[in-house]
């Protein structure tokens, strides 16, 4: 997930947490607070293997630049 799209999904969870109509209950609430933690909290590791001279950096170079 894009980091744009990730912070758009945390603001939007956060603007349904910041109702002020009274629209959600209180599970409904905690579920949306648990859920934009989840977002936020969100880290992975990637791993890339192979051997020497295998075009390993080639393939993260396009990937991520």
């Amino acid at each position: 997930m894009s980091f744009e799209r990730k912070q758009q999904l945390v603001n939007f969870y956060q603007m349904l947490l910041d109702d002020q109509q009274g629209l959600f209950s209180e599970t409904d609430q905690q579920q949306l607070h648990d859920a934009r933690l989840r977002f936020e909290q969100e880290r992975f590791t990637i791993v890339v293997a192979g051997r020497f001279s295998a075009g390993k950096s080639l393939l993260i170079n396009r990937a991520f630049l």
